[in-house]
């Protein structure tokens, strides 16, 4: 099973394992994290915004600057409840695996499937749980 730390960057990541690595990381993030939907959902809309912009003009720099302050808002989430620690880490290896790829706007497209991906396994699991 693939991981995200076995990508150098996020353009050479296939949709396939894009798929299972956010079903995993999303399960571990209901079952083990404890992390609510409400939490997922918080970032999630940052990131909407983000990709709002970027569909606009279809250039990463334009998002570039709000893709790596991300960072610092997952860290204060994390630091407000642990079991976001988890998260922080997942989407800083995703910003970092945007920032590294040598085709920036393919990545940023697959940090944004990547997302949705993570929120529709979590809501998955979430009421799976219930």
């Amino acid at each position: 099973m693939s991981t995200l730390n076995d990508y150098s960057s996020l353009q050479e990541m296939d949709f396939k394992d894009l798929d299972q690595i956010a079903n995993e990381t999303a399960k571990l993030f209901v079952q083990n994290d404890k992390i609510k939907t409400n939490q997922v959902r918080n970032v999630f809309g940052e990131i909407v915004k983000m990709r709002t912009e970027y569909g606009k003009k279809k250039k990463y720099e334009d998002i570039r600057r709000n893709m790596i302050l991300l960072k610092p808002k997952l860290a204060y989430a994390a630091a407000r409840q642990k079991g976001m620690r988890s998260f922080k880490e997942t989407f800083s290896i995703l910003i970092d695996l945007v920032e590294s790829s040598e085709d920036k706007n393919i990545a940023v497209e697959r940090f944004f499937d990547f997302s949705e991906a993570i929120v529709a396994y979590h809501r998955f699991y979430e009421e799976n749980k219930k």
